[in-house]
């Protein structure tokens, strides 16, 4: 346990502040991953049923004109299927997602004790202690573009500049970008040109 001496006014706002900031960065973290886990269930059931209609189309013969095989397009449609799921199972966003919320609601409660404890010598040290072993205890971290966004959502507090504001909007931007193609984004694309390739010949023979 962190000695009482050691605790002076100015290493308590500095637990503070980061407890808030920790505490902020997993709350984003868990709405991020929720997000994206559920993007990853919408493509996987978009593809799912893809899949589905053009099995049946195929069984019903109306893909003769299709340019690519209907066998192949089920094959290639199969196969993207099983590379998400692996991916996404792998990633296993829910379960860190609901572990990043628990730990921002024990940092939440941490908070409000050292704010209110603060005239308490022996409660500093608690803190202290407490949020290093919170800290330990979860030990996935959230990603910088959780952080980014807490300083974005508080630029005056972080002394953010405009050319600096600018450039966390353009970094997170770009992570979000790449959240979205890949593996789901890269995934719907192909699903589309093989659709394209499944029902436009279908399409151009009904005009």
């Amino acid at each position: 346990m962190a000695s009482v001496g050691d605790v002076s006014d100015d290493d308590y706002d500095k637990l503070i502040r980061r407890i808030w900031t920790t505490k902020a960065c997993r709350f984003n973290c868990h709405a991020r991953l929720a997000r994206e886990h559920r993007f990853s269930g919408i493509v996987f059931a978009i593809l799912s049923l893809s899949l589905v209609a053009i099995s049946i189309l195929s069984l019903l013969g109306h893909l003769e004109n299709a340019l690519v095989p209907p066998d192949l397009i089920t094959l290639m449609l199969s196969i993207i299927l099983l590379v998400v799921g692996l991916i996404d199972s792998q990633d296993n966003k829910s379960v860190v997602s609901e572990r990043m919320h628990r730990s921002a609601l024990e940092l939440l409660e941490l908070y409000n004790y050292a704010v209110v404890s603060r005239a308490d010598a022996n409660a500093r040290c608690i803190a202290f202690d407490k949020y290093s072993e919170i800290q330990r205890r979860y030990i996935d971290n959230h990603h910088t573009v959780d952080f980014i966004a807490v300083r974005l959502a508080k630029p005056k507090e972080f002394e953010l500049t405009t050319s600096m504001t600018l450039y966390l909007y353009l970094k997170k931007l770009w992570f979000g970008l790449k959240i979205f193609l890949f593996p789901d984004g890269v995934a719907l694309i192909c699903m589309v040109i093989l659709l394209l390739a499944t029902v436009g010949p279908l399409v151009s023979i009904s005009v």
